[in-house]
């Protein structure tokens, strides 16, 4: 949908440009072509056909599309909003704090398990105790 309103209005830009006098220049073998005279060599130029006429429908399809497209976008929108509005209290319903809390724990119990199993040498005892808290931590505070 945007493709095609970028490809109609830049139709539209292209017919509303004015024909130009365009130079050819010929110098040492090399051709250029440039908007104008040349300073040295062979000059030749050329004209260029004045752009077709604008399509009159053109402008009037243009206005439909923008508006169809306008009119998704605001469907898009109200849609997002309404599922952000409905998502916002199924969430805040579903996590108390102490679930919240409970789930701080866990995670917590299992960085301090993670720890221990990869830890080796003198402080691995330290870890040990470090994870038997935590899991003691989260038996008082999640009674499951």
């Amino acid at each position: 949908m945007v493709r095609t309103m970028v490809v109609l209005a830049s139709l539209v830009l292209c017919a509303a440009a004015k024909a130009q006098t365009v130079y050819k220049c010929s110098s040492k073998g090399k051709v250029t072509y440039g908007g104008q005279p040349c300073d040295a060599g062979v000059q030749a130029t050329l004209d260029v056909p004045p752009p077709p006429p604008p399509d009159p429908e053109l402008k009037e399809r243009l206005a439909r599309q923008k508006a169809l497209a306008e009119s998704f976008d605001k469907e898009r929108r109200v849609a997002a909003a309404q599922a952000a509005k409905a998502a916002r209290p199924a969430a805040a319903a579903r996590v108390s704090p102490q679930q919240a809390r409970c789930e701080k724990l866990r995670l917590q119990l299992k960085w301090a398990e993670e720890d221990l199993r990869k830890a080796a040498g003198p402080g691995t005892e330290a870890l040990r105790l470090k994870a038997q808290r935590q899991a003691e931590a989260m038996a008082v505070e999640c009674q499951r």
